[in-house]
């Protein structure tokens, strides 16, 4: 689909307007492919799992990030900042590879009985939010560098997860309560 769409692009055959909505388009995608991930983990495997699940979702983007903010300035040429932003974008993991996998993976019983692809559709899904904090908050940082360094700017890192978190669980208490009051 990526070499269609550049192909299509090269010849002039995606106009403006599929080009103005191609962020919004990417952003529906990935509300899909993280909707499929929720709706198709089973809570009671990832509470057997628990402490291996949480961690999956930071481990193993922190370190990448780390290795990069650590190696990126020795061998790359780049500030610290530049590198660990590209931490960030290396620490994504790609939900459009890894749900429908896992997935299948959850069809077939691969797995199942350690909870293994529950427990990485959890972690890759919380990981990419991860990352998607860190790259915005850097690329905040980045843009408004010539400012002077702000304190807030990183401070936004912990309290975008935390609100995250908390208005999720907020949302989903409402959900669950209008669900058990209105019966389709």
């Amino acid at each position: 689909m990526l070499i269609i769409g550049i192909g299509l692009n090269a010849l002039g055959l995606l106009g403006p307007d599929i080009m103005n909505i191609s962020s919004d388009l990417r952003m529906i995608a990935l509300i899909i492919i993280l909707l499929k991930a929720g709706l198709s983990l089973d809570f009671n495997i990832l509470k057997k799992v628990g402490r291996l699940a949480i961690l999956m979702c930071f481990l193993p983007a922190t370190f990448e990030i780390i290795a990069l903010g650590i190696f990126g300035p020795l061998f790359l040429n780049l500030s610290l900042l530049e590198s660990i932003l590209i931490g960030a974008v290396l620490g994504a993991i790609s939900p459009a590879v890894v749900v429908p996998r896992m997935t299948n993976f959850i069809e077939k019983k691969i797995g199942t009985d350690k909870g293994i692809p529950q427990m990485i559709i959890a972690g890759s899904s919380a990981d990419d939010v991860y990352c998607i904090v860190i790259f915005t908050t850097l690329t905040s940082l980045l843009s408004s560098n010539n400012d002077g360094f702000n304190p807030l700017m990183v401070i936004q890192i912990p309290s975008s997860i935390i609100l995250g978190i908390v208005f999720g669980i907020v949302i989903g208490l409402i959900c669950v309560y209008l669900f058990k009051k209105v019966h389709m």
